[in-house]
């Protein structure tokens, strides 16, 4: 009884808390702006392809971080950092991957296979799958490795993405249809 009255107790005279600034439409765009300029300077994109990611991931930022979650990034706790750095990797990053990863799928395949026809088919089935699936399987990811960066090349990695890609890949070459 006296642990429940002292948690009351902490409870009713704590300070109340601070609600987490959002992230502004300014910053969003920000954002956006010095995405686009980065990706076209990466070079792996197409135009497209670009826009969508940089406007997909200026969203989920907006929509799924703080001003604090940015401070805390760059803070002095690399427990702290490492965590938000994690939760951009699901909530910001991972949630756009497709973007990239059509384009990307469909260089590699134009290099291997030269079938426009195989390789659209490829990259737009691959990375419909990826979009359905990109969240759940970064969040089993860093279970396993909490301290990883490039959020594609880790899906691109599992045993679920090249078991997915190499079935879609012989339905594409059975049965191309773009």
């Amino acid at each position: 009884m006296k642990i429940f009255t002292t948690l009351v107790l902490l409870v009713l005279l704590a300070p109340p808390a601070h609600a987490q600034t959002p992230i502004t439409e300014e910053m969003a765009l920000k954002y956006y702006d010095n995405c686009l300029a980065n990706a076209a300077k990466e070079g792996t994109m197409s135009e497209k392809s670009r826009e969508n990611y940089c406007f997909c991931t200026a969203n989920q930022m907006k929509n799924n971080m703080t001003q604090e979650d940015l401070k805390t990034m760059s803070g002095e706790d690399p427990q702290a950092a490492r965590a938000t750095v994690n939760k951009v990797l699901i909530d910001v990053n991972t949630p756009c991957t497709q973007y990239p990863l059509h384009d990307l799928v469909y260089n590699e395949c134009m290099s291997k296979v030269k079938s426009t026809a195989v390789c659209a088919c490829l990259s737009q089935n691959i990375s419909g799958y990826i979009a359905t699936r990109e969240q759940q399987m970064m969040a089993d990811i860093l279970k396993k490795n909490p301290n990883i960066y490039d959020p594609l090349g880790a899906i691109m990695e599992t045993d679920e993405y090249k078991r997915t890609e190499k079935s879609i890949m012989a339905s594409c070459i059975s049965n191309p249809k773009y």
